[in-house]
């Protein structure tokens, strides 16, 4: 990794969890190892986010210093049970209360990343066979000054697998029959899960996983969401007192075999200066 000179969090999530998921199915003592990257703040962010020690490699040469690399923080799990990503985020929260001597309120926040994680649990890992700790999420969250960020992933089936099973073929028939053939079939099973989801607001059940996501940002009124689905990838960006944002719909030049979720959130408080 030593020419890494820019580190995006999803990507940073991603390569986290192959990387877990390499040392845990290997019988090698170490099965891996990583030469980090030269650039000081990526050799920081692999430190912190704890590369280095699930690769058994040796850290303490690099201090960690950076404004822009402290606050991030990265956890693993299989369910929801235990310390699981509400008490991950409080805790979060805390410490960048105690650093920052600001006040993050994430109340309104965190349940819809928790409810990312449990739809995860539910609907990316479908086949029966696999072992309870294949089933796994990884989150990656930041709350930094005035924004707070954070990245869900999986490794599992993605939205293209998943739609023809939790929502009504004739609503995914409508929905299909509005794009032309070439569009992305990932990018456009998100963006359908989406759109049911919102259809659906108010209703039990109903696309909830997909509202929940898009009800994080939309709640908050501004921010950006980003949703990554093996090849494809749609994004909407939230301004104040702006009409839902149309989606930005992206084909990507290789598939990840993963997905993940990313929020960036600012936390400008009214009475408070911006840090």
């Amino acid at each position: 990794c030593s020419k890494i000179a820019h580190i995006y969090p999803p990507g940073a999530i991603l390569l986290y969890a192959e990387l877990n998921r390499i040392v845990e199915q290997s019988g090698l003592p170490k099965p891996l190892k990583i030469i980090p990257p030269q650039s000081d703040k990526c050799k920081q962010v692999f430190k912190q986010l704890e590369f280095l020690k699930l690769s058994q490699d040796d850290a303490t040469n690099i201090d960690l210093n950076r404004d822009d690399v402290i606050y991030w923080r990265c956890t693993t799990g299989s369910d929801q049970s235990g310390d699981g990503p509400g008490n991950f985020l409080e805790r979060v929260a805390g410490h960048a209360n105690e650093i920052a001597k600001r006040e993050v309120l994430i109340e309104n926040i965190w349940p819809g990343v928790s409810e990312a994680i449990n739809n995860t649990t539910e609907h990316a890992y479908p086949t029966p066979s696999l072992p309870t700790s294949s089933k796994k999420w990884w989150l990656l969250t930041s709350v930094r000054k005035n924004r707070f960020a954070a990245a869900v992933c999986d490794l599992g089936v993605g939205y293209r697998e998943t739609t023809p099973q939790t929502i009504p073929e004739r609503f995914v028939n409508s929905f299909k029959a509005k794009f032309s053939e070439g569009i992305n079939k990932d990018a456009l099973a998100i963006h359908l899960a989406m759109e049911y989801g919102r259809s659906r607001t108010g209703q039990k059940n109903r696309g909830k996983g997909s509202r929940d996501a898009q009800a994080v940002i939309s709640k908050h009124g501004e921010g950006e969401l980003v949703i990554i689905s093996h090849a494809g990838s749609v994004r909407y960006e939230y301004k104040i007192n702006k009409n839902t944002p149309k989606p930005e719909i992206t084909a990507l030049s290789t598939n990840i075999n993963a997905t993940i979720i990313w929020w960036s959130l600012p936390l400008t408080d009214e009475g408070n200066e911006s840090d």
